[in-house]
């Protein structure tokens, strides 16, 4: 399994964070509008293949903790339109970050750090 597709669902999806995923084989994470929770990454041996999530138009509050497993291998991170107020630290340690999508969020600030995301390319 190299992507997991599971956008728009006809309904809310419940109950994929208590199944785990193969983060040492997944690629790409994608679910958006359909009301799933943050799924359960399985921590892999070695690099971690993840490099792409797109998790917008769902109803997180907070960046997922577990991104900070992905500090090498993650890309893109799509998070728009969801209830998140606050960029977690998570988001800091993301040093090969190119494309970051927070819009439509509660967000009260961007913390002046994510200057530090050199390689950073997009971010709205």
């Amino acid at each position: 399994l190299v992507q997991l597709s599971l956008d728009e669902q006809r309904c809310a999806l419940s109950g994929i964070e208590q199944h785990p995923l193969p983060a040492n084989v997944l690629a790409v994470l994608r679910a958006r509008g359909c009301g799933a929770a943050f799924p359960d990454l399985v921590p892999s041996i070695g690099t971690p293949n993840l490099n792409t999530i797109f998790w917008a138009h769902n109803t997180l509050t907070m960046v997922p903790r577990q991104l900070s497993s992905f500090v090498q291998s993650m890309r893109l991170l799509d998070l728009a339109h969801n209830k998140i107020a606050h960029m977690g630290e998570e988001l800091l340690a993301l040093k090969n970050l190119r494309d970051l999508s927070f819009a439509g969020n509660r967000l009260q600030e961007v913390p002046a750090a994510i200057g530090g995301l050199k390689g950073l390319q997009q971010l709205w």
